[in-house]
């Protein structure tokens, strides 16, 4: 059931992005295959959409070490499970917390005993970061513990770039660099010593990735023409539901980190029902079977807007 509801959100997420992000460019796409044991040691700039994105791009399901605190409510602790999330606990969560950490870590490395891929955002804080934080310690102490248990754990960086954190049809970078294991690390050196090698592989294709661009063509000026009665048409008949939408997630996050992330939950949650919505009000008035087209016709309209915005 679990595998069953990760797949539909996965795919509801891949057709949602279809419409908010104008462009999301892969470097070197073929790791998108890759397979576990994997830990996927992401840069972290932009909230939970980052997870997002790697989430559903990537082939195999991922288990993602989340932020302990969004985990208090009973129904939001058993929707995020369900989602293969795990969380991580900061100081400012409470020290009574901390140490509910090494669950997580004893739970990824399950995960990775299994051939799973487990993504930690490696500098362990989000705030708009254009270039790398300093690296924290987690996914080191997870590939040693799995490493002392003769499980083959390798890593994945990834590199992530936004043009906009703010913008609705945006164009995201995701790069992928080369992956690596314990080749890394000499047999027989402190746990200390292994951390630092690690942390410095990472960071050292991390920063690499940063400095890689992805090529965004700009759309053909006759193909431009061409849409631009269904992109006037996307934005009059969905206008609505992403305004209404702005002006509560707004004020409620005040611009700040976590903007963007939630205008994407709240407008993927709710615009099949807006769909559904204003199919059925134009059915109620036209009594024309021709208007249940809306249903597959108001999202490709929206699309034609993201294209064709510039």
């Amino acid at each position: 059931m679990q595998q069953l509801f990760y797949g539909f959100i996965k795919i509801w997420v891949r057709l949602s992005l279809k419409i908010f992000c104008k462009k999301v460019a892969v470097y070197n796409p073929q790791q998108l295959a890759a397979k576990g044991p994997l830990i996927i040691a992401a840069h972290h700039p932009n909230s939970f959409f980052d997870a997002i994105i790697i989430g559903a791009y990537m082939q195999q399901p991922v288990h993602f070490i989340t932020r302990g605190d969004v985990f208090r409510k009973r129904w939001a602790r058993g929707v995020l499970e369900q989602l293969n999330m795990m969380p991580i606990f900061r100081i400012r969560d409470g020290k009574e917390k901390l140490s509910l950490n090494q669950q997580t870590f004893d739970r990824s490395v399950g995960v990775l005993k299994a051939n799973g891929i487990v993504l930690i955002f490696v500098e362990g804080q989000c705030d708009y970061q254009t270039t790398l934080l300093p690296l924290k310690k987690g996914a080191p102490r997870i590939l040693l513990s799995c490493w002392q248990q003769g499980i083959d754990a390798k890593v994945l960086p990834v590199w992530l770039r936004y043009n906009s954190f703010f913008s609705f049809g945006k164009k995201i970078e995701m790069n992928f660099g080369n992956i690596f294991g314990k080749e890394v690390v000499h047999s027989n050196i402190a746990d200390g010593e292994a951390i630092n090698k690690i942390n410095k592989e990472t960071a050292g294709v991390l920063t690499r990735l940063y400095h890689i661009r992805q090529d965004f063509k700009q759309l053909k000026a006759l193909l431009r023409l061409a849409i631009s009665l269904p992109a006037l048409l996307g934005v009059l008949f969905n206008i609505p539901l992403y305004s209404i939408v702005k002006r509560v997630v707004h004020p409620l996050t005040k611009k700040d980190i976590h903007y963007d992330s939630v205008m994407f939950g709240v407008l993927t949650f709710l615009y099949p029902f807006y769909v559904l919505l204003f199919t059925f009000t134009i059915f109620h008035f036209t009594h024309s079977s021709y208007s249940f087209s809306l249903i597959i016709l108001l999202p490709l309209l929206a699309r034609c807007y993201t294209v064709w915005k510039k």
